[in-house]
C-alpha cells in the first residue's frame, strides 16, 4: 500500500520571475508570455504556420548571420544550486529560400543567476545545431547541466542564425526545462468553454510519468500568483505513453459577464509540484445574452471504418463548431462495455476520431456480434449506430 505524501507548496513572487521551478511544455499557445524577444522584434512572431503540438509556435522570420538577430529569452526560473537540469525543444526549418540545411544554426543556452540576480555564467551549446532536413520537426536538447552551488535562478535563451542569406524561417515549439527526471507530463491541450451553464475545462497530455494528479487554480485577473485553488486532487494516470484526456466542470456560482482565468498544477510521486504556463479563460455570459440562443452543434459524416471489423475500427465524425464530444459502446442488451475519454474540438469542421480494439473497459476481448456506438455532443445523446465485430 502506498503511503500518503506530504506536499509542500512554495510560490516565489518576484519581478520577472516564474512561480515555478521549470518551463513545462511551453507551446506558445498564448503568445510570448514569460518570454522576451531578442533582436528584431517584428521578425519574431507567434505563428500558426507550423506547430509541433497545439496550434501555435514561435517563428523566427529570415534569420540574420548573427545569433543576436533572432531569439527569445525566458523570464527567470527558480532553481536549486547543485541540482542537474535538462533543456530541450522542437525545431522546424522551413525551406523558404533554398540553400543548404546546414546553413541554418540553432542554439539553446541556460544562464545561471544567484539570489541577487547576478549572472554566474552559462551552459551553452556553443556550436549550435543543424537540422537534418527541411520542413520536419526535430528535437534538440542539452541535458545533465549542473547548476552552480550558489545558483538560485536561471533563464533560457533560444536563438538562431544563417551562415548565408537563405531567407528560411525557423519555428520552435514545446520548450521544456527542469531538474533531470522531473518533467513528467507533456501537456498538449488546455482549453476552457462555457458548456451546459458551466465553465468546462479540457486538457490532454501526450504522455505522463509518475503523475499522481492535478489541481486547478482560478482567478478573475490573469495573475497566477493570486489565484485560488478550486479543486481537490484530480487523479492522474501515473506513467503512460498514451494520450490522456481530462475534463473538469467549474460548478461554483460565478459572476455574470466576468472573465475567469484557469491554470493547471500537477504533482508527481516524489511530491514535486509542476506549474504550467498555459492559461485558459472563459467569460460567463448573461442568461439573456442572444449569443446564448445559438444553433446547437451538428455532427456529420458519422461512421465506423472498417465496419464490420476484426481488430480495430475508427469511429469518427465532423463537428461544425467547437463542441465537447463523447463516444460509448453498448452490447445489444444495452450494457455499457466501453467508454472513451471525452474530447473537445479545437475548431469548427474538425474531425473527431475514437479508436476501438474490440475490448471492454477491463481490457477483455469481447465476443463477435453486433454492438451499438452512442455519440454524445455537449453532454446530450446525438446519434446511435450499429457496429459489427467479426474476428
Amino acid at each position: 500500500m502506498k503511503k500518503g505524501i506530504f506536499l509542500i507548496f512554495v510560490i516565489f513572487i518576484s519581478t520577472n520571475l516564474f512561480a515555478s521551478n521549470l518551463i513545462q511544455n511551453y507551446s506558445f499557445e498564448d503568445g510570448f508570455n514569460n518570454w522576451t524577444e531578442i533582436g528584431t522584434e517584428s521578425s519574431i512572431t507567434n505563428s500558426t504556420a507550423q506547430e509541433h503540438t497545439g496550434t501555435h509556435s514561435c517563428r523566427f522570420t529570415n534569420p540574420t548571420t548573427s545569433y543576436a538577430g533572432r531569439g527569445i529569452k525566458s523570464d527567470n526560473i527558480a532553481v536549486t544550486g547543485g541540482n542537474i537540469y535538462d533543456l530541450w525543444g522542437w525545431f522546424f526549418v522551413s525551406n523558404d529560400g533554398g540553400g543548404n540545411i546546414t546553413d541554418t544554426d540553432l542554439r539553446l543556452m541556460v544562464y545561471w543567476l544567484d539570489s541577487e540576480l547576478t549572472e554566474l555564467g552559462f551552459d551553452p551549446n556553443n556550436t549550435g545545431w543543424n537540422n537534418t532536413s527541411f520542413n520536419t520537426w526535430e528535437k534538440k536538447e542539452i541535458n545533465s547541466q549542473t547548476a552552480p552551488n550558489d545558483a538560485a535562478f536561471a533563464y533560457v535563451v533560444i536563438d538562431c542564425k544563417e551562415d548565408v542569406a537563405n531567407d528560411n524561417d525557423v519555428f520552435i515549439d514545446d520548450i521544456q526545462f527542469g531538474p533531470t527526471g522531473t518533467l513528467p507530463v507533456t501537456l498538449s491541450t488546455f482549453t476552457a468553454q462555457y458548456l451546459n451553464s458551466k465553465p468546462t475545462l479540457y486538457w490532454q497530455t501526450q504522455s505522463e510519468e509518475d503523475n499522481i494528479g492535478w489541481f486547478i487554480y482560478r482567478n478573475s485577473i490573469e495573475d497566477f500568483t493570486t489565484a485560488e485553488k478550486i479543486t481537490g486532487m484530480i487523479e492522474g494516470h501515473g506513467t503512460t505513453t498514451e494520450p490522456q484526456s481530462y475534463i473538469y466542470e467549474d460548478a461554483e456560482e460565478l459572476q455574470i459577464e466576468q472573465t475567469y482565468y484557469y491554470w493547471l498544477e500537477s504533482v508527481d510521486y516524489s511530491g514535486t509540484i509542476h506549474h504550467y504556463d498555459r492559461v485558459a479563460q472563459v467569460t460567463i455570459p448573461h442568461p439573456n445574452d442572444p449569443g446564448q440562443n445559438v444553433t446547437p452543434p451538428v455532427a456529420y459524416e458519422i461512421s465506423a471504418d472498417p465496419n464490420p471489423f476484426s481488430y480495430t475500427t475508427n469511429i469518427s465524425f465532423v463537428m461544425d463548431q467547437l463542441s465537447l464530444v463523447d463516444v460509448a459502446i453498448y452490447n445489444v442488451k444495452g450494457q455499457l462495455v466501453k467508454s472513451f475519454n471525452s474530447a473537445m474540438t479545437s475548431q469548427e469542421n474538425e474531425t473527431v476520431a475514437f479508436s476501438w480494439n474490440g475490448k471492454n473497459d477491463a481490457g477483455k476481448s469481447l465476443s463477435n456480434g453486433v454492438y451499438l456506438y452512442l455519440v454524445k455532443v455537449d453532454g446530450k445523446d446525438y446519434a446511435t449506430k450499429q457496429l459489427i465485430l467479426m474476428k
